[in-house]
């Protein structure tokens, strides 16, 4: 099942490492919840274009959900769906493993 486990992954992989895709869903979910903008200035230098490209592919993947708010002018909130929550806990944990080897890490990239 390993080989076959790998080539039914390859595309969940070239998705999640496009650029920006891991810190959208990272910030969402420390965030539990943030407009276009506020994530946008959360994450840094990522461009608007790229910012609604990550989102709308996101959602589509069903990680994270787009919720319009009726107000003048509308606000719109984007939130990780239950899907997403699984996904930020093992980016948690990830983060979390970096941390904990991140001298031997450092390291061994600038050997």
């Amino acid at each position: 099942m390993g080989q076959e486990k790998c080539e039914l992954t390859q595309n969940l992989w070239e998705r999640l490492a496009k650029k920006w895709t891991l810190a959208v869903v990272y910030n969402l979910g420390v965030s539990k919840g943030s407009g276009f903008n506020e994530l946008r200035n959360r994450i840094g230098s990522i461009s608007p274009s790229s910012l609604v490209e990550r989102l709308t592919e996101l959602e589509g993947m069903g990680i994270i959900k787009r919720e319009v708010i009726p107000s003048k002018p509308p606000k719109v909130l984007y939130r990780l769906t239950q899907k997403g929550e699984e996904l930020h806990k093992i980016l948690d944990q990830l983060a979390s493993w970096y941390l904990s080897n991140e001298e031997t890490l450092e390291k061994s990239l600038k050997v």
